[in-house]
């Protein structure tokens, strides 16, 4: 593991998440594990999901990535991921 120090942190900004933490029951310091936890894992989502785009778009599977492509590419994607956890 590593450690992570951020500094000049607002008073305020440090209380809200204090009381976060408290809400769920653990310490701050679990709290801000959690928080970055979840952000990478989003990232990491959204970083295959546009790679997926990009090679459906380069093999020709849309003319153009367009709102609706873009849409479909993404429920697709959570389809997909939603049946590997279900089995």
């Amino acid at each position: 593991m590593v450690l992570i120090q951020i500094r000049d942190v607002p008073e305020e900004t440090r209380d809200v998440l204090k009381q976060n933490a408290a809400h769920k029951g653990i310490s701050l310091n679990s709290y801000l594990k959690q928080l970055i936890k979840n952000d990478t894992a989003m990232n990491q989502q959204e970083t295959a999901r546009q790679k997926v785009m990009e090679r459906k778009y380069a093999q020709g599977g849309f003319k153009e990535l367009s709102r609706e492509n873009i849409a479909k590419l993404v429920r697709e994607d959570r389809e997909e991921h939603a049946r590997k956890f279900a089995s």
